[in-house]
């Protein structure tokens, strides 16, 4: 690894000194444009979101524009601090940034006032050590969820939670300083955008990173970089935000412990795996879990499972999620989670419920009712009646607003060849499903909700009455609405104790 991170930083260091007539010139592989309007949020000492008429903009800088000497003095300095990476030894790698920075800083302080100096060594750290502008956005905020470059030299874009799509004054210098900053991010991945490699997907510690260049790419490289978030929204917050209400997540961690197989379906960033998250915090404490992903390590059950087994697909290119999905039976679980269904894996996932052994998974669709069922029984996912048949619940998420998620719509099948009804749409010719609609527009329906599958398999699972399941629902509800008071770490301390009653 060092010695990939040491070639791509040689190359890089070489190939900008071989266009210059004076070597001891090195400019940033990236530029800062200007940006006039009003601050509207501080993100750090360097971050900034600023509005200029309608448009929204994420502005790395410290207030006023760098003047040409600024920028003479950085090119000469970053060759200095180029030569000294090169010389001394240390590791290209962005755990030196602080040293790197440091070092910048003393070279800077003699030749410019101490905020352009930090400003210009912080830029230098970055281009050297880090990945450039990926890094400082990395570096950024905990309120960016995606970074988007539509094409090398164009201003990279950015996903913030409050404020939607903006621009940055930031955009790189060429398609070259491109590759070389999307190679040195995904480098710990060990993979390496390029003529033999020109799609690439990659997860490096919290980033998501998809990238492409020519012939793929017909501007000549785009990336998008989906960031989980440092801060992962939890149950507390879920209710907090109303991206669901305590009456439906009651619903839920009956559905949940009752081993019923969910799925939670949605567009992309509506929140899908956030919801999936917070539907593990309800499985039953005893509970064997194994949790299959494709390569992206977005589900995370640190506050919630005891028993978890965790499995990747293709991150290491020589397993299918299918291949883990049949792998997983081998481990003895009470219940499987997929990050998501597309292909193969749905058949076999279906087919294990057919076992016994319930799932939770999340798949893309927009819409929710039939066309969940309908995009599951043909390719790629292709799940064979017989098994389809095993699915109970489906949550629909959607995205309302700029920023705002909610779980929309809930759906419950009820299949006849589970004799659960007599009656529906005929499914294939060989079964019928009737689709009932307990929650909408995010509330439970009062008038459904006696007569739901939950509550039923809820009330035989415990030998006790409708009437006393839907006491239960009505305590649970009223004990997730004392949560969203409290902070993370409590709220699951406080739900791990209610569970382990069950």
């Amino acid at each position: 690894m060092f010695y990939q991170s040491k070639r791509l930083f040689t190359f890089f260091h070489k190939s900008n000194l071989a266009s210059k007539v004076e070597a001891k010139r090195l400019p940033l592989s990236f530029e800062l444009l200007d940006v006039e309007g009003a601050q509207i949020k501080e993100e750090g000492p360097y971050h900034h979101l600023v509005k200029a008429g309608n448009t929204s903009y994420f502005v790395v800088g410290i207030g006023k524009e760098l003047s040409a000497y600024d920028m003479n003095v950085l090119a000469e300095v970053k060759a200095k601090v180029a030569d000294w990476i090169l010389g001394s030894g240390l590791r290209v790698e962005i755990e030196e940034i602080e040293k790197v920075r440091q070092f910048a800083r003393s070279l800077l302080n003699e030749k410019t006032d101490a905020e352009t100096a930090g400003f210009l060594a912080y830029l230098i750290a970055h281009d050297t050590v880090g990945y450039g502008p990926f890094s400082m956005l990395l570096d950024a905020s905990n309120d960016l969820e995606e970074i988007e470059v539509n094409a090398p030299t164009l201003p990279i874009r950015v996903y913030e939670t409050e404020f939607g799509d903006c621009q940055t004054n930031l955009r790189f210098a060429s398609e070259q300083a491109f590759r070389l900053g999307i190679n040195k991010l995904i480098y710990k991945a060990e993979k390496e955008l390029g003529a033999s490699m020109p799609v690439v997907d990659a997860q490096v510690e919290n980033a998501r990173i998809h990238a492409q260049i020519k012939p793929y790419a017909q501007s000549g490289g785009v990336a998008t970089i989906r960031l989980r978030k440092r801060k992962v929204l939890g149950l507390p917050e879920l209710l907090q935000n109303g991206t669901v209400g305590a009456d439906t997540l009651a619903y839920a961690w009956l559905a949940v412990e009752c081993g019923m197989n969910i799925l939670v379906s949605g567009a992309p960033a509506s929140g899908k795996t956030t919801l999936l998250n917070t539907l593990l915090s309800f499985v039953p404490f005893h509970h064997r879990t194994v949790v299959i992903e494709e390569d992206i390590n977005e589900i995370d059950a640190s506050n919630s499972l005891n028993n978890i087994v965790a499995l990747y697909g293709t991150k290491f290119g020589k397993l299918s999620v299918r291949d883990q999905a049949i792998n997983a039976l081998r481990l003895r679980p009470d219940r499987l989670v997929v990050g998501e269904l597309r292909g193969e894996e749905a058949k076999e996932i279906f087919a294990s419920a057919n076992l016994g052994i319930p799932f939770m998974a999340t798949m893309h669709s927009n819409e929710g009712a039939y066309t969940i069922l309908k995009k599951l029984a043909v390719k790629p996912m292709a799940v064979e009646v017989k098994s389809l048949s095993m699915l109970d619940i489906a949550f629909y998420m959607k995205q309302t607003g700029i920023t705002e998620r909610k779980l929309y719509a809930g759906y419950e099948f009820r299949w006849l060849s589970r004799g659960e009804t007599d009656s529906g749409i005929e499914i294939a010719g060989v079964d019928k499903v009737g689709v009932f609609e307990p929650i909408k527009l995010g509330r439970l329906d009062a008038e459904y909700i006696p007569h739901s599958k939950v509550i039923e398999a809820y009330a035989k699972k415990n030998g006790i009455s409708v009437k006393s399941a839907l006491k239960e629902l009505a305590k649970r509800q009223k004990f997730l609405e004392s949560l969203a008071k409290e902070q993370g770490d409590v709220a699951y301390s406080k739900i791990q104790s209610y569970r382990a009653m069950f």
